[in-house]
């Protein structure tokens, strides 16, 4: 799985087209900047354990104490 030009995820069918993609990005900083924070926010919203943990959380609290509009701590 790579992220494609266009920011979204998909597969590089092979080494020779992502060496092409890799140097169209050293001559594109601007896209490459741009990408490289698309790529951050996809694996911060999708992988990070923090994000997990608090979704489950969350849901643990809303099963514990009914569904509120807020969770207040403390």
């Amino acid at each position: 799985m790579a992220l494609t030009l266009s920011g979204t995820c998909g597969n590089w069918p092979s080494p020779c087209k992502a060496k092409l993609r890799i140097r169209y990005l050293f001559n594109q900083p601007k896209k490459a900047r741009e990408m490289g924070i698309t790529v951050k926010n996809f694996v911060r919203e999708n992988f990070l354990l923090t994000r997990q943990l608090r979704e489950h959380l969350t849901l643990m609290f809303a099963l514990q104490y009914g569904s509120a509009d807020r969770i207040e701590l403390g």
